[in-house]
């Protein structure tokens, strides 16, 4: 069978690998998360900018041509708009109209073509000669006039010019500086535009692309003119959709984006921008660090985890399943060790072996219970060193342990363990120079397939425990069906007992009188109170078995308290029919006198039936006033005071002194039946009775001779002069009304 298996540290260092490799996928997942965040972020930023800047460069084509149109229509607002006031202006209001209007020169003519008024003074006087541009105007049909850009044939700077004629010839030339113009424009050139995206947005670079998939516009100047002829860059601009990818180019790591470029639905370009990812780079270098050394340090934490997590599990495994002093293992380990076993339907030849100390808790209170621990490490040690490989150790309780054999080849192989077990018990454990010794008690349970239930199993071993002998030299019991049968039937009269002593009614418990005889004159001179027990399931119980279990079931005092009740009873009966002379006697256990109230509650019982002390008589053994002489003898002294008779009961069985017997609070003394049993015509022993007689007349004590059973025990104890004889020669027990019957007859 196999051993109970310990907390297996294989399974935790297991499960810190597998979780350990969890988290590592989860960390690489969120680190490879936050990289390829960073990366949309870039995405989503280069998308939103070259959105922000197509429209700009889609504007940017037809910027010239509105630009344009806006200046003529200006031009010629403000041709017209003069003209109206061509007589009334003067020259010097010239300049404010200038300004109104934001032009640069107003130059009037007179229809022969020469400036009659202007804000240039220098111009004054001149006129249009043939071929001039200003000469065509004047000479044509048209009334008015937007012109190209041309530089102004006196001055060689460029003008934009525009024209207006009146209905007298008269015209009004307006001209604006093509420098403000080109400054003006050049906001909308696509060279101007893609430069300042780069610098505003911190760009690599920026291209313009045409539909030819030639580079037109760049901020790099060497790449202008260039024919793109990557295929993967060709695709996606001949896809006409946007698109970004990451590109190396040497050592360098760059995010290329593609936005096409359309105005009125016609695709005019694609514009091109270069992120270096550098900044990027670095930050997933960061999060990589950052993330491993959470990594190693959420590592380090679930290491130490898992290690208590282990390190609790074999302490806890350790105390559910170990005895922490002996360190063997306990109740429970057994009971999960023997559990195989038990489901097995083919065992033979297992066994237990029940080991009880019975004086442990005396060794505990002598020496220290420090001590009584040593003990049982010393203890636990040798009977580990049992000769044998057959075996396992269990420490069940504080004084008990558990040996379980296996697969023993006769009953001699647990005879020859016993005697082992023994051994350890006999030899000294070498502590200290204490003089202690310990004695044991053993239980052999037999497994069969029969009993095959732990709950059992160990009963079974519990009533072997509580069959060994105590005054015999064998200290173990196999255990039997009888045992079990016998306890079985214990536990009945227990039941019954305290059934009868709860409810008296019931008449389960009752007493009945024995009368105590002179032997001289053959009258009746007092009774023994007897104890009887008749069960409805269990008829008549005989006294010798249920006064034994009344008494380990600590229900002694109350039996004892009920019979000296049924006897006041009886003496009072007695009373009632004129009988003052005759006792009786009621016999007293150890459990009564020991108790500190037993004074008073005799004197209680009988005072609460108003009963004459005198005729009461109490019966104690030998045994009891040897081991407890002192404060047995101090109570036997305190009843006398109060004229109860004391009788020392089973005289001989016990070894006491007759100059014991001269210091005893005692009246009367009672020969055991064991001496009168002797007594034959040809038995030479019968001199043992004649001497405790006449010892005990020497001391002044009543002899009453119990289990009187024959005429030659009476003549002898006649002949040598015993007081008062009791038995069935003269009586059996009665009842109480056939008891006063005797009496009132006597």
């Amino acid at each position: 069978m196999e051993k109970l298996k310990a907390v297996d540290s294989k399974k935790y260092i297991a499960l810190f690998i597998i979780l350990s490799m969890c988290y590592s996928m989860i960390t690489f997942i969120v680190l490879q998360d936050r990289i390829k965040s960073q990366y949309n972020l870039l995405h989503q930023e280069t998308t939103k900018i070259a959105k922000g800047y197509s429209n700009n460069l889609s504007n940017a084509a037809n910027a010239k041509e509105i630009i344009s149109e806006l200046l003529e229509e200006k031009l010629y607002i403000a041709s017209e708009s003069i003209a109206t006031k061509l007589n009334t202006l003067e020259s010097s209001q010239l300049d404010a109209l200038a300004d109104e209007y934001r032009v640069d020169d107003i130059h009037i003519y007179n229809p022969q073509g020469v400036i009659v008024k202007t804000n240039v003074k220098e111009y004054i006087g001149w006129k249009a000669f043939e071929g001039h541009p200003v000469y065509n105007f004047m000479t044509g049909n048209s009334n008015s006039l937007i012109e190209e850009i041309r530089p102004d044939t006196e001055s060689g700077v460029y003008f934009k010019y525009g024209y207006y004629k009146l209905d007298n010839g008269s015209f009004v030339q307006i001209g604006i500086r093509a420098e403000k113009i080109h400054e003006f424009l050049n906001d909308f050139e696509i060279q101007n535009l893609i430069r300042t995206l780069k610098e505003i947005n911190s760009l690599e670079k920026v291209l313009f692309i045409d539909n030819e998939l030639r580079i037109v516009n760049s901020t790099d100047y060497n790449l202008t003119g260039v024919k793109i002829t990557n295929p993967r860059i060709r695709e996606i601009i001949e896809k006409n959709e946007e698109s970004g990818f990451i590109a190396q180019n040497k050592n360098d790591e760059y995010y290329q984006f593609y936005q096409p470029i359309n105005f009125d639905g016609v695709k005019i370009g694609t514009l091109a921008i270069y992120y270096d990812t550098e900044s990027i780079r670095q930050s997933s270098r960061l999060i990589i660090m950052n993330g491993l050394v959470i990594y190693l340090i959420v590592l380090c934490i679930l290491g130490y985890i898992v290690s208590s997590f282990y390190s609790k599990s074999k302490r806890y495994f350790d105390i559910g399943f170990y005895d922490k002093l002996s360190n063997l293992p306990n109740k429970h380990y057994f009971e999960e060790y023997i559990k195989p076993l038990l489901a097995k339907s083919d065992v033979q030849n297992q066994a237990l072996i029940f080991i009880n100390i019975k004086n442990f808790s005396a060794v505990n209170i002598s020496y220290g219970y420090a001590f009584g621990d040593e003990v049982i490490k010393k203890i636990a040690l040798n009977l580990k060193n049992i000769n044998t490989v057959k075996t396992t150790l269990f420490r069940m309780e504080s004084d008990r342990f558990l040996l379980f054999v296996e697969n023993y080849t006769d009953e001699n192989e647990i005879l020859s363990l016993i005697a082992q077990i023994n051994n350890v018990f006999s030899t000294s454990l070498d502590l200290s120079n204490s003089d202690y010794s310990l004695t044991v008690e053993l239980g052999i349970v037999k497994l069969d397939e029969e009993d095959l239930e732990l709950d059992r199993i160990m009963k079974n071993g519990a009533i072997a425990l509580k069959n060994v002998k105590r005054d015999t030299f064998v200290n173990y019991v196999f255990f039997n069906k009888d045992m079990e049968e016998a306890l079985i039937r214990q536990n009945k009269i227990e039941r019954e007992l305290r059934k009868a002593l709860a409810d008296p009614l019931q008449e389960i418990i009752y007493v009945e009188f024995q009368p105590q005889v002179d032997i001289i004159s053959g009258k009746i001179l007092g009774f023994e109170a007897l104890a009887r027990m008749k069960s409805g399931d269990l008829g008549h119980v005989s006294p010798m078995e249920f006064i034994p279990i009344a008494e380990e079931k600590l229900l002694i005092v109350e039996l004892g308290n009920f019979v000296l009740k049924k006897s006041c009873e009886f003496i009072k009966t007695l009373n009632q029919h004129n009988i003052f002379n005759q006792w009786v006697a009621i016999n007293i256990s150890a459990a009564q006198i020991l108790r500190s109230d037993f004074v008073k509650t005799i004197l209680g019982i009988i005072e609460e039936c108003d009963c004459d002390k005198s005729q009461i008589e109490l019966e104690i053994t030998e045994s009891l006033l040897i081991d407890n002489f002192e404060l047995v003898n101090n109570q036997l002294d305190r009843l006398r005071r109060f004229g109860i008779k004391i009788s020392l009961d089973d005289f001989g069985t016990g070894y006491s002194s007759f100059s014991m017997l001269e210091e005893t609070n005692i009246d009367k003394l009672k020969i055991d039946r064991s001496f009168i049993n002797r007594i034959t015509e040809d038995n030479s022993e019968t001199s043992i009775a004649e001497d405790i007689i006449s010892m005990a007349h020497k001391l002044g004590l009543t002899v009453i001779a119990e289990g009187v059973e024959s005429q030659n025990q009476k003549n002898y104890l006649s002949e040598h002069e015993c007081d008062i004889a009791q038995g069935y020669y003269y009586s059996k027990p009665v009842s109480l009304e056939k008891a006063i019957n005797m009496a009132t007859n006597n």
